[in-house]
């Protein structure tokens, strides 16, 4: 398989061998689930998205896991490949004075609790303690008050996908086997810009991780936390829906905000 692919309306997707573009990629998202959309899971994943410092902050952090996920180290053993890839659409056309602008991104996943078949999998939300920039908190209460809000919600977000892998890996009990690929390929974010939607973006996006999924990473199935705006698209790609993501959040944490609907889906159910 091919590290890109294009097609004659000028839209590329790649994978991302540069960290620069990660800037790109933050803002992408931000307009898409900070603004457009209001994603009360996104934001509360990223405490302060939107201040200058925080952006910075973040972009950092991006970087880092991105260099860590790309190190050869970080190689899984049976294929060789980076346990996480970093893919961007680019779009080459009139509407981009024909100079190649980055108008999507996605991030894909290996995981699995097998040895050999993936990164193992956590519901505790990488680095927490340090998602926030101190010099723009009002006071510690408020701090401690969004990194356990950033906690709770990413636990209840993963907790149906920690479900379905440790089921995956899991011997059956008759035979004594496991299946035979017992590891998932996780969507953890498809963001288009807007001024870029309703192009086919997402879906090429999405695409080219199924493809992948299947062609190098020995047929493994997909998983996906679905957003109103994405199941559609995740539907018409073979992801079949499972249940609704359950949110165990405190109350008083969310001081009014609703958390949006996301959908549990999977390519194999």
């Amino acid at each position: 398989m091919s590290t890109s692919t294009s097609t004659p309306d000028g839209i590329t997707i790649s994978l991302i061998t540069d960290p620069a573009d990660l800037a790109a990629t933050y803002d992408i998202a931000a307009a898409a689930f900070g603004i457009q959309v209001d994603d009360a899971v996104w934001k509360a994943l990223r405490p302060d998205w939107s201040h200058p410092l925080a952006r910075a902050h973040l972009i950092a952090r991006d970087t880092r896991g991105f260099h860590k996920s790309t190190a050869p180290a970080s190689a899984n053993p049976r294929t060789g490949l980076p346990p996480t890839i970093y893919l961007k659409a680019t779009v080459t056309d009139a509407s981009t004075n024909h100079v190649p602008t980055i108008a999507g991104v996605a991030i894909w996943s290996q995981l699995s609790f097998v040895d050999g078949w993936g990164a193992t999998p956590s519901a505790d939300l990488p680095g927490a303690d340090a998602i926030l920039v101190e010099g723009i908190q009002p006071d510690a209460e408020t701090a401690a008050r969004k990194i356990k809000l950033a906690k709770q919600v990413f636990a209840s977000l993963m907790a149906r996908r920690m479900e379905v892998i440790r089921e995956i890996a899991r011997e059956d009990e008759g035979s004594g086997k496991r299946r035979e690929n017992p590891g998932v390929f996780a969507l953890d974010l498809c963001a288009v810009d807007p001024k870029f939607q309703k192009r086919g973006l997402a879906s090429r996006l999405v695409q080219y991780g199924l493809d992948e999924a299947r062609e190098k990473r020995e047929d493994i199935e997909a998983v996906v936390e679905g957003s109103v705006m994405g199941r559609s698209v995740y539907a018409r790609l073979g992801f079949k829906p499972v249940a609704e993501v359950e949110y165990n959040v405190d109350e008083e944490l969310l001081n009014g905000t609703t958390l949006p609907s996301n959908l549990f889906m999977r390519t194999r159910p």
